[in-house]
């Protein structure tokens, strides 16, 4: 029969499948955070897990790092010290858990978008000033009432 396939091919493309999307996803993970600049952050700001101490939790975020999106896929904690940033297990592949203190926070001057509004700002760190992250103003507006950043 022309067009058929034998039911032994069935089988190999499930087990090529099952191979070959997490190796590509862990490869596309990888890139992203390598291009983006996480990897950057991570070789200053790097640790190993959470002290244990209290921190206010920022939950999921969206994002930019370089220009890399995380849409909802970032966590932002802080406390009383500095920020924790991390991502969801999904996106964990060369994303390390980061901490960065207060001192080495710059909060740029608000932007407006096309329209006007004000929704996110941008942010570099002292030790590694050429990776620029772009918050959601709301949550710089918590760090500001939490503790008092270096505003530019």
């Amino acid at each position: 029969m022309i067009g058929a396939t034998s039911a032994s091919a069935e089988p190999f493309t499930i087990l090529a499948l099952l191979i070959a999307f997490p190796a590509f996803w862990c490869l596309a993970i990888g890139a992203f955070a390598k291009l983006g600049g996480w990897q950057k952050l991570a070789e200053a700001y790097s640790i190993e897990r959470y002290p244990a101490r209290p921190r206010q939790k920022g939950g999921p975020k969206t994002i930019r790092v370089n220009g890399v999106r995380y849409k909802g896929s970032a966590t932002i904690d802080y406390d009383e010290d500095g920020v924790y940033m991390h991502t969801i297990i999904f996106f964990r592949i060369g994303h390390a858990l980061l901490y960065i203190p207060w001192e080495d926070i710059t909060v740029h001057p608000k932007t407006t978008n096309l329209f006007g509004f004000d929704f996110t700002r941008e942010i570099t760190f002292a030790q590694k000033p050429e990776v620029k992250v772009v918050f959601p103003t709301r949550l710089i507006e918590k760090f500001e009432y939490f503790r008092d950043v270096k505003m530019m």
